[in-house]
């Protein structure tokens, strides 16, 4: 039973983990991929390592955390998980601004731009 738990955590902790990694290191997701799409310095540019990953980072941050959570429970750590929820709810209005940035992208100093 207990490997059946470990399962259901380490399964989509590995492959949230890929997707993270895959964006952070090709700036580059499954959905962009299929929509054309790649993510770039803010100014066109092509983004740095660290831009790339501190997007990631941003970006997955309810999800890193959750995972943290489960080997190390605490209630800081679920203040930290709320923290980061409501920063991607925020980070979801701030799309609809001029720039059409997420919060993370602001953050990062990325865009996403489409591939010609």
């Amino acid at each position: 039973m207990l490997g059946s738990f470990m399962g259901m955590i380490a399964g989509p902790a590995v492959l949230a983990l890929l997707f993270l990694l895959g964006e952070a290191f090709t700036g580059r997701s499954l959905g962009k991929e299929i929509a054309g799409c790649r993510i770039y310095s803010a100014d066109g540019t092509p983004a740095s390592g660290g831009q790339l990953m501190t997007r990631a980072l941003f970006k997955w941050s309810p999800f890193v955390i959750s995972v943290i959570a489960i080997f190390i429970p605490s209630g800081i750590i679920g203040i930290l998980f709320i923290l980061s929820v409501l920063f991607l709810l925020i980070s979801g209005v701030t799309i609809f601004g001029k720039s059409k940035q997420m919060l993370y992208d602001k953050i990062a100093g990325t865009a996403v731009y489409e591939l010609e």
